[in-house]
C-alpha cells in the first residue's frame, strides 16, 4: 500500500519503475510483518520525501525477498524519481538501516541519488555499511543516531570449497571446459592458482570503485575506512564518514534551515 501523501502518478510510477508485481509485493509484505520488520514507503513530510534503505538490499529482489525484510534497488531508484516528480518535495531524506547488499545494481542507484535534482540528504538511523553506505556517500550531508554503526567499505566474495563434502559422500565432481576456457569452471570446485588471481582481481576491482565512490564525496576520510571497520558515531565522524551525531528530529531541523523550507 503506498502512502496517501505521494501523488497518484508518483505512486504509479514508483510500481512501474521497479519492475515487478506491486500488489503482490504489498500482499507479502503485510502478511509476513507479524514475522519479519519491513522497509517503510515513501513518505513525504513537510516537503522532505523519506526514502528507507533497509534490510538486505538487492537486485530484481522477488517479492518475497522484499516481504522477508529486505529492498531492491529497483524500488530504491523507483522512489528518488517520484520524489523528484513530486513537486511538493523540497529535498530527500536516505534513512538507513541496512547491513549491505549487492554488487548488481549499487552503481546505478548510487548515480540516481548522486544525479537527484532534488538535494539529498542521509540519516543513519541504525546501520548504513557496506552497500548501505555507498549509497549514503552519495548525499550532500549524512547524520546518524547515537547507536548507529557505519562503514565497513570494501567488497567480499564468499566461495565454499565442496570438495571434501563430495569426497565424504564417495562423489567427485568433475567440470569440462572447452580448451583455454580455464576460468569458465571457477568456484566450482579447489580453485586453480590462476582462478584465485582472477577473483581477487575482480574483488579489487569492485573495491576500487566503492573506494573512489566514497572519497568523490567525503574529502576529509581518513585512510583508516579503508580497511573495512565499521565504527560508532564519534569514530565515524573522527574518521570523516558523518557530519552529526543526533536525533532524526534534529537533523531535519538543520535540512529545513539549510534549505530555508516552510519560511516563506
Amino acid at each position: 500500500m503506498f502512502n496517501s501523501s505521494i501523488p497518484a502518478h508518483a505512486q504509479a510510477m514508483t510500481v512501474q519503475a521497479a519492475g515487478m508485481d506491486g500488489d503482490k509485493t504489498e500482499f507479502l509484505r503485510e502478511m509476513l510483518s507479524l514475522y519479519f520488520n519491513q522497509r517503510q514507503a515513501l513518505d513525504v513530510v513537510d516537503g522532505i520525501a523519506e526514502i528507507h534503505l533497509y534490510g538486505p538490499m538487492m537486485s530484481d529482489a522477488s517479492p518475497i525477498d522484499l516481504a522477508m525484510g529486505g529492498t531492491s534497488y529497483e524500488e530504491i531508484r523507483a522512489d528518488i524519481a517520484a520524489a523528484n516528480a513530486d513537486e511538493s518535495v523540497k529535498a530527500i531524506l536516505l534513512v538507513s538501516d541496512t547491513p549491505g547488499g549487492t554488487v548488481s545494481g549499487i552503481e546505478e542507484t548510487y548515480i540516481d541519488i548522486k544525479n537527484s535534482a532534488k538535494p539529498v540528504f542521509a540519516y543513519n538511523e541504525g546501520h548504513a555499511t557496506s552497500a548501505g553506505y555507498y549509497l549514503i556517500a552519495a548525499a550532500q550531508s549524512i547524520a546518524v543516531s547515537q547507536s548507529s554503526v557505519t562503514g565497513n567499505i570494501g567488497t567480499v566474495l564468499d566461495y565454499w570449497d565442496m570438495t571434501k563434502v563430495y569426497e565424504a559422500a564417495g562423489a567427485e565432481r568433475v567440470v569440462l571446459t572447452n580448451e583455454g576456457a580455464d576460468l569458465k569452471g571457477t568456484m566450482r570446485g579447489t580453485l586453480t592458482d590462476s582462478q584465485t588471481e582472477f577473483l581477487q582481481a575482480q574483488i579489487n576491482s569492485m573495491g576500487e570503485q566503492f573506494h573512489d565512490r566514497v572519497k568523490e564525496n567525503r574529502l576529509e576520510l581518513d585512510d583508516e575506512v579503508f580497511r573495512a571497520g565499521w565504527y560508532s558515531p564519534k569514530e565515524a565522524a573522527a574518521l570523516g564518514l558523518v557530519d552529526y551525531i543526533g536525533s532524526k528530529a534534529e537533523f531535519i531541523d538543520v535540512i529545513n534551515q539549510s534549505l530555508d523550507i516552510g519560511q516563506a
